[in-house]
């Protein structure tokens, strides 16, 4: 309903901002109105940046809700359910939520995955649709690469350059993966039970950090790390997360 507003009334508008962030944070919950109104602020200040007549950004007068870290991570009893309830999903659906929960990338990362992606000689996945546009390469676990070559030779996935074809948009990957009515958790817990994981193994934050993609800024020492010369490295890590979280299914 904001669409053909501009900028120099949305920026007058300071009330306006705040009844909707109430309306969106009614609606849809604090999370998605605490992002609204960054996207506001951002694209309102770049603008400013270049045309200074403009207010002062409106969303300075919104306070950002403060939202509590949520315990995500699926415990051994909620593992061993949640493998029970994939073994039921159609062939793609089954391997599409076995990557997120053996590589712990965020699920727009795992939805744009190409076969082309995948090398099976070295044993590597290469995220290209990351947050912030950073695309990163982690070793696929044993058990990942045998899941994979399995599920591409199985004869259940149509002939696709994606890796998660969907099946009722030719050409199109899957989009927006939901299985909750057969009792499979949102998608970001399976980021968190990786992560999880990696600190019950005593993984390094950096090593952590290259294998969920997130980035290594922070510390100038950081900045040094050629990241693909380490990706070996973090084979033997792959492999002992995998096989924790495969004993849910045992």
């Amino acid at each position: 309903s904001w669409t053909g507003r501009s900028l120099q009334a949305i920026g007058e508008d300071r009330a306006g901002v705040r009844m909707l962030q109430r309306e969106i944070t009614k609606k849809h919950g604090a999370a998605t109105s605490n992002q609204v109104v960054r996207l506001i602020s951002a694209v309102y200040r770049w603008a400013r940046k270049q045309d200074t007549s403009l207010p002062e950004a409106p969303t300075t007068a919104v306070e950002v809700a403060r939202i509590p870290a949520r315990n995500w991570a699926l415990s051994p009893e909620e593992l061993k359910e949640w493998w029970r309830c994939v073994s039921g999903l159609s062939a793609v659906k089954r391997m599409w939520w076995l990557a997120a929960l053996l590589t712990g990338a965020r699920a727009g990362s795992i939805e744009a995955l190409r076969w082309a992606d995948i090398d099976f000689d070295k044993k590597t996945v290469l995220f290209t649709v990351t947050k912030g546009d950073r695309p990163y390469m982690i070793p696929m676990s044993d058990t990942l690469a045998a899941l994979l070559c399995a599920y591409r030779d199985g004869g259940a996935v149509p002939p696709s350059e994606w890796l998660f074809p969907s099946p009722t948009k030719a050409g199109c990957h899957l989009v927006g993966v939901k299985n909750v009515v057969e009792g499979v958790r949102p998608a970001h817990a399976m980021r968190h039970t990786f992560r999880t994981t990696l600190a019950q193994l005593g993984v390094s934050t950096d090593q952590s950090r290259m294998l969920m993609g997130h980035s290594m800024g922070g510390d100038v020492s950081r900045n040094y790390i050629t990241a693909p010369l380490v990706i070996e490295s973090l084979r033997p890590i792959t492999n002992a997360v995998s096989e924790q979280l495969s004993r849910g299914n045992e």
